[in-house]
């Protein structure tokens, strides 16, 4: 295989591969928001449950200092310090809840929003990537294909860098060294020029 061949092949992988790009992120995206909603459930349904123990505990010791306040009046007493930690411990764990469901909320809208200009580039920006991938193929492909003789800048670069071609001059009549830009004809007529030659007696 020729590295023409090599290179076309490389780029049509890529190019494949960009094409299988979109269907494979958008089963992870879809992935994510199954896993957003599963996190939201189960985020809201802890803060119920939690809001809920926090009535609980809040009407037992609210009941508790009732029966605390009718005991002082007999002269006895009632320890409601039980029902005080339980319902601190719950106020806690739903406070500490609803600041997770926050930062949990805050982040998802960080990623709807990277998430919708990922979407616009796999819809618009990709597609285009991959005209122009193929486009570069074909091109390649043209080239690679054609003889190299038959190419017409290649024939220009050839023709420019081409050696001189035989010398024009004429050779030699009386064995000697070529006179260039000489001919019999010419060296006929300069002598007639001149007088010709001297006429022996």
């Amino acid at each position: 295989m020729t590295n023409h061949e090599v290179n076309i092949a490389a780029l049509a992988a890529f190019a494949e591969a960009l094409r299988a790009y979109p269907s494979r992120q958008a089963a992870t995206l879809d992935a994510a928001d199954r896993a957003i909603e599963r996190t939201r459930a189960a985020l809201e349904a802890t803060e119920y449950h939690w809001r809920r123990e926090v009535e609980r505990c809040r009407a037992q010791a609210s009941a508790c200092f009732t029966q605390a306040a009718f005991a002082a009046s007999q002269g006895m007493y009632v320890n409601c310090a039980p029902y005080e930690h339980a319902l601190y411990a719950a106020e806690d764990t739903l406070r500490r809840i609803v600041e997770a469901q926050y930062r949990f909320d805050t982040v998802v809208s960080w990623y709807r929003s990277a998430s919708l200009r990922y979407g616009a580039i796999l819809e618009d920006g990709l597609p285009r990537a991959v005209t122009y991938l193929d486009t570069c193929i074909d091109l390649y492909s043209a080239v690679a294909a054609t003889p190299l003789h038959t190419h017409p800048a290649l024939n220009a670069n050839l023709r420019e860098s081409a050696p001189p071609g035989p010398s024009t001059d004429s050779p030699p009549t009386d064995g000697g060294p070529p006179r260039s830009g000489s001919s019999p004809e010419r060296s006929e007529s300069a002598e007639r020029r001149e007088g010709g030659p001297e006429q022996r007696g």
